[in-house]
């Protein structure tokens, strides 16, 4: 199976974010088997072809493990000691995001309420979205085989839901600091 030509392969363009991996270099570079790796390649390829994969360490100091950098990128920071299940579910959601984003869900519910001061259309924007990003990590993990893995530890990966305030700080404060457009610019000050 490792000699398959997978289908982000055939499209593999020039990327301006570093760190590009396939979906199989991803998988083995957080640490799964080699068979595992094939099989998350395989479904990765199959169900989130259009999203890029990119792993590197973030420049931030703030606990940020994974981020989508538009409607068809994600990264996971490299730098953060995640055991590899967290990873790949890291990637799962952030491809969600990037979903939403190209919806045009992103900047009027997470960003512009940030940029208007309003706490309360924040979070509700911000549990909206994180719940749909959660849910779709959820059934995805679970369609690879890892419900055991999901069981024990769904309270856990769900834990973001409940950090809207502590976000929309952190938001400001990053806002201020890099006076940028849109919520992926300054995702992309943040880690880049």
């Amino acid at each position: 199976m490792r000699n398959i030509l997978y289908y982000s392969q055939l499209f593999e363009s020039k990327s301006e974010y570093p760190g590009f991996v396939d979906p199989l270099d991803f998988a083995t570079k957080a640490g799964f088997r080699s068979d595992e790796a094939d099989i998350i390649a395989q479904w990765w390829n199959n169900n989130r072809g259009n999203v890029k994969i990119h792993y590197f360490p973030f420049k931030s100091t703030q606990p940020i493990a994974g981020v989508f950098l538009g409607d068809n990128d994600v990264a996971i920071n490299s730098r953060m000691n995640t055991p590899k299940e967290i990873k790949l579910f890291l990637a799962l959601h952030e491809s969600k995001h990037a979903d939403q984003y190209r919806e045009g869900d992103f900047d009027p519910l997470y960003f512009e309420p940030v940029l208007n001061d309003d706490l309360a259309l924040f979070n509700r924007g911000y549990n909206q979205l994180e719940t749909e990003a959660n849910d779709f990590g959820v059934w995805a993990m679970r369609d690879l085989g890892f419900n055991g893995f999901i069981e024990s530890n769904e309270r856990m990966l769900r834990g973001n839901e409940l950090a809207g305030k502590m976000v929309f700080n952190m938001m400001k404060e990053d806002i201020k600091k890099y006076n940028p457009d849109s919520f992926v610019d300054l995702i992309k000050a943040q880690v880049l």
